[in-house]
């Protein structure tokens, strides 16, 4: 588990969960941040649109940093569930993006209020994502993929 804060700081918690016939697990991939595709690296964003690639058998700093200029801060990130390459994020203040090969390839701006919920549609490149004050959702497809 990596919680993280308004400050910046993250810790890195390995979780053990103790099943009922007695065996040790380790569920600590269970978790939004996680890439998919490669158990030891994760993705952070933040609310400078900041993009933090990191491996966690070196977590001391991020393998890779780069500004994502969405303007209005990361707040949700969904890796899509069978393509390596393709990102969701939901950038509170400017809507939601696609991200392909760490580049912005979809822009979705119909949210009239912060958009902090995004996921993939499960078997499709089609997008379902969230605002906050207006509680709207909406479902739309991940162009030029």
């Amino acid at each position: 588990m990596i919680p993280s804060s308004k400050d910046g700081t993250q810790g890195l918690h390995r979780v053990i969960c103790l099943r009922p016939e007695g065996k040790h697990y380790n569920d600590s991939n269970q978790q939004n941040l996680t890439h998919s595709f490669h158990n030891n690296q994760i993705i952070t964003g933040s609310y400078d649109d900041t993009l933090s690639y990191w491996d966690v058998r070196m977590i001391q700093a991020p393998v890779q940093q780069e500004v994502l200029p969405v303007g209005g801060g990361v707040w949700r990130l969904a890796f899509h569930p069978s393509r390596a390459d393709l990102l969701a994020v939901a950038a509170m203040y400017a809507g939601a993006f696609v991200i392909k090969d760490r580049q912005i390839i979809t822009h979705f701006a119909s949210h009239e209020s912060m958009v902090y919920g995004i996921d993939w549609i499960w078997g499709t490149d089609q997008v379902i994502s969230c605002s906050f004050y207006d509680q709207i959702c909406h479902h739309w497809a991940a162009c030029e993929i």
